[in-house]
């Protein structure tokens, strides 16, 4: 589990779930934000590897823009190693 995850259960943890004054009202809705942040970016994320996997596959099909989808899957991956890493291991 990433630490803006453990940091929204932190946050509710600290929350009594019967507290509807502003004060805890306001932390669950912190809480919420940073799920929906992460989850917005772990879809980003995914998106992102569809597209370099996509991209090698038809780099694979030896058709007429392999050339091209390899250049632009080498580009995509070389924005972040990480996700590169990851990638690579999936194809």
């Amino acid at each position: 589990m990433n630490d803006i995850i453990l940091e929204a259960l932190n946050i509710l943890g600290t929350t009594d779930a019967d507290d509807s004054g502003p004060e805890a009202r306001g932390r669950r809705a912190h809480a919420r934000v940073l799920v929906m942040i992460e989850l917005a970016q772990e879809a980003a994320r995914s998106r992102h590897e569809q597209r370099i996997a996509n991209l090698l596959m038809l780099a694979q099909l030896d058709k007429k823009d392999s050339a091209e989808a390899l250049k632009e899957a080498r580009r995509l991956m070389s924005l972040n190693d990480e996700l590169a890493d990851r990638a690579l291991r999936a194809v």
